[in-house]
């Protein structure tokens, strides 16, 4: 649907994409769905889409990072108890 409207606004004389306008939002759209959701409104739903979409694969990346993180942690943490415990046997001897 969305391509269809996309194909009804076309471009102007200098290659610019022209807005949907509820006009041709009223000629796409289903008559059940007329007034219900305007063009521009329909417009900034695909727009939040998007932007949750984007915000969903920075999570996920930050996610990661973070887990790697903990393991970098955990692996120094680990190798100066292991340290500290080869100090202190050597202090025994």
């Amino acid at each position: 649907m969305q391509e269809r409207m996309q194909q009804e606004a076309c471009t102007d004389e200098n290659g610019n994409r022209r807005p949907i306008t509820d006009e041709i939002y009223r000629k796409v759209m289903p008559l059940e769905r007329h007034g219900r959701v305007s063009a521009s409104s329909s417009m900034r739903i695909q727009g939040l889409e998007q932007q949750l979409t984007e915000m969903t694969i920075e999570v996920a990346s930050l996610k990661r990072k973070l887990q790697e993180n903990e393991e970098e942690m955990e692996g120094r943490i680990k190798e100066r108890e292991d340290e500290m415990e080869r100090r202190m046997m050597l202090e025994i001897i």
